[in-house]
């Protein structure tokens, strides 16, 4: 069977003109993942585009996806809960950032052995487009996040696996491993699933969201609250004086030891004290004057906060690898976007790309607070 895959050069041409979000990737497409819809999500939230539209779905417990016979070498079957049915040639790309692995491929014979399928694990190293290009096949992609330096690049982490199906043209209008007793018998009228509920009590974070566990970790660590009793504000810019009251509580509220140097800060102010401990652990200048507590953070200054007060060994590695072309190696805070980079706190805004001095969101405050310290 054969595999036709695009070239690297072509695949990294790609790579580098679609966008990915700082945090998460959102759906592109109002039917992304079913009939009819051109793109997938990953467990990671992390968008896909398809080059023909998917044709059905067919559920991971249907037979004969059942059960596996042999083992994957690359990624655990059980990860993937649906197969997308797509026409043979179909090209799958994948969002910036994000790649999929070493080309590699193995034998599957499903349980009732009619038919058997050739799985692959597809792609090259640094292939973020593929083209299932035979029909009859389950495609199976891992996909990982990437980083670059220069024309070089690693995988970062692993982000999900997805699945297709490539139908022969008898089997492209129906799924053929729905058998006749599963087939019902009169026409049903489709019903919208239910909502799952929100993890929060804010009616602003859906569930699913990728910052929705942390903020409820952050709700209940009492690290912070909502903006009201029903809405958390996700996507308002985050105040220095904000992140640095969030990080204050995430390392236990402590008691500060220092006077206060500031000459525009009132003890009243909500962030006095987080901004007092902060002076002393030296995440800020205490050099006396002004402190204006209202600014927007941005991501730099947030990681190298969250960094000082981890207080991690010095890490000489961080000084062989530029990560990014916007943070050299010898400017500020390099020491710290390497290790919330090592500790999957966050990564770039794109594969070359850090962008420190833009702003971060309450949802990202939180996210990476609880990437950093609650896990």
């Amino acid at each position: 069977m054969s595999k036709r895959m695009l070239s690297l050069a072509l695949a990294l041409v790609f790579c580098l003109g679609l966008t990915l979000p700082a945090c998460a990737a959102e759906k592109t497409d109002g039917s992304a993942g079913t009939a009819g819809g051109s793109t997938v999500t990953d467990a990671k939230g992390n968008t896909y585009t398809l080059s023909n539209p998917i044709l059905y779905t067919i559920d991971r417990t249907t037979p004969p996806f059942g059960s596996f016979e042999g083992q994957s070498m690359f990624s655990d079957e059980t990860e993937i809960d649906v197969i997308y049915a797509v026409p043979a040639g179909t090209v799958l790309t994948a969002p910036k950032g994000v790649m999929f692995p070493v080309d590699e491929s193995w034998d599957v014979v499903w349980n009732d052995g009619t038919p058997s399928l050739v799985v692959y694990g597809t792609g090259g190293e640094g292939f973020s487009s593929y083209e299932m290009s035979d029909a009859n096949v389950l495609w199976v992609f891992p996909c990982h996040l990437t980083a670059f330096t220069g024309d070089n690049f690693s995988m970062e982490g692993h982000t999900g696996t997805i699945a297709f199906y490539t139908p022969d043209e008898e089997h492209a209008a129906a799924n053929p491993f729905t058998t006749q007793n599963d087939k019902p018998s009169t026409p049903e009228t489709p019903t919208a699933p239910p909502e799952t509920p929100s993890k929060t009590a804010f009616a602003d974070v859906a569930a699913g969201a990728y910052y929705e566990d942390a903020v409820a970790w952050a709700v209940k660590e009492t690290i912070t609250s909502g903006t009201s009793a029903t809405t958390f504000s996700p996507n308002v810019n985050c105040t220095v004086g904000q992140i640095l009251t969030f990080l204050w509580h995430c390392k236990g509220s402590p008691e500060p030891t220092i006077k206060n140097p500031y000459s525009n800060i009132k003890e009243g102010d909500y962030y006095y004290k987080a901004l007092l401990w902060a002076t002393e652990l030296d995440l800020i200048a205490g050099d006396g004057g002004i402190f204006n507590a209202d600014l927007p953070c941005n991501r730099i200054s947030a990681v190298f906060f969250m960094w000082k007060a981890a207080n991690p060994p010095f890490n000489p590695a961080a000084g062989e690898k530029q990560l990014f072309t916007d943070v050299p190696i010898e400017g500020f805070g390099y020491q710290a976007v390497y290790w919330a980079v090592q500790k999957g706190i966050t990564s770039g805004t794109s594969a070359a790309t850090f962008s420190p001095n833009a702003t971060v969101t309450r949802a990202q405050a939180v996210t990476f607070l609880y990437q950093a310290f609650a896990q």
